[in-house]
């Protein structure tokens, strides 16, 4: 209960009648002045008055004078006094009062407690003052041990501090009103102990104080800011022992807050935004958001920059240096260096950590370390072995000097470099050393920290250089014959032993899943390995032997593939924004490959095949369209929970808008003072939305919602035509085929990985001559090379497929052709399958003599387009919008020749159909003008971007600024629209994806606007003619709409034969100028 103003004050008057009474050197003056003092003290602290701190100030001198240094009184009297000028410091910044409670703070460590039992026994005391001076100089007592601690980290003055603080509390009842402030500071000083002894005790411990005192202030109170950022940190601490992800984002959400409590001017502002950083900087660690990882930094900068502006007041106050925020901005621009590769960061980080060791903590342990491991990642680029050497001797410095806590990464630090010289110079030494430090951090890092699986795996991947000529990398992209190679002669137990290592980490639930991807490639390579040792001894046997060993051998295998497989969705979160998903999946290119390979090589089944193709193909384009899904079939049974979940979808979608700014932009989302919700929020708008669709799964007839596709789903998506999808591996080439009542795969054995790299980089070479790009003087070479791809396609891929089909059996009319969708996805999907064939001599060995073919990234997405399609096709009348950029003035684009392609389109529609023809139009005029048509048209340039595909492309121009402004990709990625029906894409490469490293996820212009409603989309896979453009285009909208402009209804087959009519038109010119008529395409549909 806190004392009010009246009971102050008689005990202050008490105090005051007693030392009228007293003689000036009697025990009983001394006393009564020493309690005017503490109730002067507390009378300033309930009011704020500054009346009242001058009157404390005064009756402070009295009491000066009154008891002489050595008195035992002496001490009462300097914790009182550093009480009054903590106060008085806390709120009026003024230095003297700092200073004050620095005297104080000395003086009471330097004075003896040995009669301070006799203090308390005298009446007078015990008449005025009964327990609480007692308390109060307890709890001093243990600040000044603490502050001793923090000095000098003399674990013995933190024990004193413990005990100190210990007694206070038990000697406070919970409904006094200091109550929470003896706890709070008990919580510090556990806190503290943990991070030192280890002691779990300690830490639960804290953690219950200081959610105990929480709830008896308000938040406006002064101590709410301290309890809260305190309740952050100890979460953050209890993440990182259990890795719970509830702990971390509640911890993300304390600093936050407190940080947003603290005023520019208050001193704790460094340390608010310094903690607010580093729970963001762990927090990009779990799930490497790039979101994070930039705040994070930003927070670090400004930590920086406030702790220089006030360095002398904090040093005073005995704050933490400004070495520990160096330190933790080196960390973390360390980890901006491993994301981005820009030398700078590395460079400065490496500046930050050296001037961190200049502080006064010296040549801290943990310091060295981590300058260490700092030159080690820039050796990684230089390749100088000064680096690394050194790097080497700081990290055995600092392993001799830490002992508890931090001691796991220094032993993991440590050894990673000598894992580095070790490839470097083959000395067996240093990776027989790297291999016991990395035992020693897994035996004393306790198995539900996210570290522990970072070190398990890191020890499998040393156990595999061990003794490699050819290193294995972190992807199971590399070449496995090489590796293959230097296990030739290894036994079975030393490649058990590896097996097992990858296994482990992966297996470890609470390694972050980026390391733990890791870990399932690795292991899944390395079985594979295995099998082959396992079955080589029947290589030649009869083939049922053959096909018993392959599937004994591949079977585990294939479960360890579902595993790894099953983890890309909990790698590509939902929460993370499209960078991060990006960056992510670019580090996991061939998996899906090698999983369809696995499923085909010892099991021969397509089915399983089929549904790790679906899980592991365009993940990103699989989460966009699950908040597009037509809702109709719930909306009718279940229409509040329909409702509910359209709502959080809503949300979902503006989170993403968010999500898909740049985050090297200057657009991040700041709120308040500097303090990011915007992840935190949609965090807890995805939660919701899984949360609804558990709920909804529970629902009769609702079970799969929102699922992977069964192959129930697969068939009846075939039903208007096969689709088929080309795996290409090591292991085994081959297509597998879905049809309307059957699935089935052939194999492709002249399909060679090796020959398909090398024509995709042909396709996407990105020198100023290449082969689908380039001068007319070189294009007759040009149009050679692209005819040899194309009956290379044939021969290999293509006509295997029709054959199995059946399709190749008679010669079909223009309207009686099939129709075949390709299942965009690897690499065999920057290919023009389309279009393979022999094109000489009139010949007819070709896929568009016997075939309309499509594209489509997914199952999921094809069933997509068709729901559109049904929406869209309802006898709504058509309308158009046509963008046209005859010029783009960036300096860059030729001028192009849209006139003559807008008047085609006209004719072609004819006055039936409303057209609105906007020429150079901004960004906001076309995403605003999209939702009024359901036919859309782009006559512009268009970029597919070799480093990031969703940045790739359409250019459009604001007047208003006189610059180009690109409609890109990442933009489109939250809208959507109902009347879709159809958008042609009459720009160069919009279909076009250039980054190898995502050849599964068809992220590019043509698959954005299919994601957006459009059940339709004409794309090119390369620039294409400007003369061919206008022809096809025309002639496209001719056969599309002949006979029924006033009913639009766009069925699949009407849109691909008009568009293989179309394009027609331009091949029968010259059939082999391929690099004119080949790039037009259809996806969806």
């Amino acid at each position: 209960m806190a004392p009010d103003q009246t009971n102050i004050s008689t005990g202050a008057v008490a105090a005051l009648q007693c030392m009228q009474t007293s003689r000036p050197e009697s025990a009983d003056y001394r006393v009564s002045v020493l309690c005017l003092v503490y109730w002067s003290t507390e009378l300033y602290k309930l009011t704020e008055e500054l009346d009242h701190l001058h009157r404390a100030e005064q009756v402070l001198g009295w009491a000066n004078a009154a008891i002489p240094r050595q008195h035992a009184l002496r001490l009462l009297l300097s914790s009182v006094k550093q009480e009054l000028a903590q106060t008085a410091y806390e709120r009026l910044r003024q230095p003297k009062y700092l200073s004050m409670a620095r005297e104080a703070a000395i003086e009471a460590q330097s004075l003896t407690v040995s009669n301070r039992e006799s203090i308390f026994d005298n009446t007078v005391f015990q008449d005025f003052m009964s327990n609480a001076m007692y308390r109060n100089t307890e709890s001093n007592l243990g600040k000044i041990k603490m502050q001793e601690f923090q000095r000098s980290g003399n674990v013995s003055a933190l024990r004193e501090a413990i005990t100190h603080l210990q007694s206070t509390l038990d000697s406070t009842s919970r409904d006094n009103w200091n109550w929470h402030r003896h706890a709070y500071m008990l919580s510090c000083a556990l806190n503290a102990r943990y991070h030192v002894e280890s002691n779990l005790e300690d830490l639960k411990k804290a953690i219950q104080l200081i959610e105990d005192a929480l709830p008896t202030i308000s938040r406006g109170s002064r101590f709410w800011a301290d309890y809260t950022f305190v309740h952050g940190d100890l979460l953050l601490t209890r993440y990182e022992r259990y890795g719970l992800d509830q702990d971390l984002q509640e911890a993300v959400r304390c600093s936050s807050e407190a940080a947003d409590e603290t005023g520019p001017e208050d001193l704790k502002r460094a340390e608010r935004l310094h903690g607010l950083a580093g729970v963001l900087h762990t927090r990009h660690r779990r799930n490497q958001n790039l979101e994070d990882l930039q705040q994070a930094v930003q927070f670090y900068e400004q930590a920086l920059s406030q702790a220089q502006k006030y360095e002398k007041e904090r040093m005073e106050a005995g704050m933490a240096p400004i070495s520990t925020i160096l330190h933790d901005l080196g960390d973390i621009l360390s980890n901006r260096f491993e994301r981005t590769g820009n030398m700078e960061d590395i460079n400065r980080s490496i500046e930050c950590t050296k001037q961190a060791l200049e502080g006064p903590k010296g040549r801290d342990p943990l310091y060295v370390g981590q300058l260490g491991n700092r030159l080690a990642q820039r050796y990684q680029i230089t390749k100088d072995m000064n680096d690394l050497n050194r790097a080497i001797l700081l990290g055995q410095e600092a392993l001799q000097q830490i002992v508890f806590h931090y001691r796991p990464s220094i032993l993991n630090g440590l050894a990673l470099n000598l894992a580095s010289r070790f490839r470097a110079t083959g000395k067996v030494e240093d990776c027989d050393m790297a291999l016991s430090l990395l035992d020693q951090a897994i035996e004393i890092t306790p198995p539900a920290q996210s570290q522990s699986g970072v070190f398990q795996n890191n020890r499998a991947l040393l156990l595999i250089h061990k003794g490699q000529r050819h290193l294995i990398a972190s992807s199971i992209s590399e070449d496995e014959t090489k590796i293959f190679d230097d296990f030739e002669d290894a036994s079975e137990s030393e490649i058990n032993e590896r097996c097992h290592a990858f296994e482990e980490a992966f297996y470890n639930v609470n390694a972050p899943a980026h390391v733990r991807m890791v870990s399932g490639e690795n292991a899944i390579m390395m079985n594979i390995f295995r099998a082959f040792k396992q079955i080589t001894p029947f290589l030649k046997s009869d083939r049922e032997s053959r096909a018993a060993a392959e599937l004994e051998a591949f079977a585990p295998i294939l479960i360890l593939c579902e595993n790894v497989i099953d983890l890309l969705y909990e790698l590509c979160h939902r929460s993370l924004s499209r960078d991060d998903q990006q960056f992510k999946l670019s580090r996991m290119d061939s998996l899906p490959a090698v999983a369809v390979a696995v499923a085909l090589r010892g099991n021969r089944d397509p089915i399983k095949a089929w549904q790790l193709l679906e899980a592991g193909c365009a993940v990103m384009t699989g989460l966009s369209i699950d908040l597009r899904r037509d809702l109709t079939r719930l909306m009718k049974s279940h229409p509040e929970v329909a409702t509910r979940y359209s709502e959080l979808r809503k949300d979902a979608l503006q989170s993403d808008v968010q999500a898909g700014l740049r985050s090297d932009s200057t657009t991040i989302s700041v709120i308040k003072n500097g303090t990011s919700e915007m992840l935190s929020r949609r965090l807890n708008n995805v939660e919701a939305l899984e949360n609804c669709e558990l709920e909804i799964r529970s629902l009769p007839g609702f079970e799969s919602f929102q699922l992977p596709f069964s192959i129930l789903d697969a068939f009846k998506a075939a039903s208007e035509g096969p689709i088929v999808a080309i795996n290409v591996h090591g292991l085994k080439s081959a297509a597998l085929v879905i049809r309307k009542e059957s699935l089935g795969f052939i194999d492709l054995p002249d399909l060679d990985r090796e020959e398909v790299e090398r024509n995709v980089n042909l396709v996407l070479s990105k020198a100023k001559e290449r082969l689908t790009s380039g001068s007319l003087r070189t294009k007759r070479r040009r149009n050679q090379s692209m005819l040899d791809i194309l009956r290379w396609l044939w021969k290999t891929t293509v006509r295997p497929v029709l054959e199995y089909l059946g399709l190749l059996d008679f010669m079909p009319l223009h309207d009686e052709k099939p129709l075949l969708w390709w299942h965009s996805s690897g690499p065999m999907s920057l290919l023009p399958l389309h279009a393979a064939g022999i094109y000489a001599n009139d010949s007819t060995e070709n896929g568009p003599s016997y075939i309309y073919s499509s594209y489509i990234p997914t199952i999921k997405a094809l069933d997509h387009a068709r729901a559109r399609q049904a929406l869209s096709n309802n006898g709504t009348k058509p309308s158009a919008l046509i963008i046209g950029m005859p010029s783009t003035p960036d300096g860059k684009s030729k001028d192009l020749n849209v006139n003559a392609e807008i008047r085609a389109i006209r004719s072609a529609l004819g006055p039936f159909i409303p057209i609105s023809i906007r020429i150079q139009p901004s960004r906001a005029d076309v995403i605003s003008r999209l939702e009024s048509a359901n036919i859309v048209h782009f006559a512009c340039h268009g970029v597919s971007d070799p480093l990031d595909p969703s940045e790739s492309k359409l250019k459009l121009y604001n007047k208003s600024t006189g610059l180009v402004e690109p409609l890109y990709v990442r933009d489109m990625n939250h809208l959507s629209y109902d009347r879709a029906q159809l958008a042609y894409l009459s720009a160069c490469s919009t279909a076009k994806n250039s980054v190898l490293k995502l050849d599964f996820e068809a992220i590019h212009i043509v698959n954005a606007f299919q994601i957006l409603g459009f059940p339709h989309v004409i794309g090119t896979l390369w620039q294409a003619d400007d003369d061919a453009a206008a022809v096809v285009a025309g002639a496209f909208y001719r056969e599309v709409f002949a006979g029924q402009a006033n009913n639009c209804v766009l069925s699949s087959r009407k849109v691909v034969s008009a568009l293989y009519k179309a394009v027609e038109e331009v091949r029968k010119e010259d059939v082999e100028d391929v690099l004119t008529w080949v790039p037009f395409v259809h996806f969806g549909a």
